[in-house]
């Protein structure tokens, strides 16, 4: 259990480094996630789904183009 919690943290410490040197201000990247919220907590349901998959997709190829050939 103790290998498994440490390999998550060492995954998510490197998403974070990757997403820092992403050209996304702080502001943009709370306004992305403050947008999903909104959308969740309205229950409009396409709205989130919509918005969700353009965010996961963003986040994809940020960290696909991060990574070495």
């Amino acid at each position: 259990m103790i290998d498994l919690a440490t390999r998550l943290y060492d995954q998510a410490f490197q998403y974070r480094k990757i997403m820092m040197g992403t050209a996304i201000s702080a502001d943009d990247f709370v306004a992305e996630h403050e947008g999903l919220a909104e959308r969740v907590l309205s229950r409009s349901g396409n709205a989130a789904v919509t918005k969700l998959s353009a965010h996961l997709e963003r986040t994809y190829l940020d960290i696909y183009g991060a990574l070495p050939a």
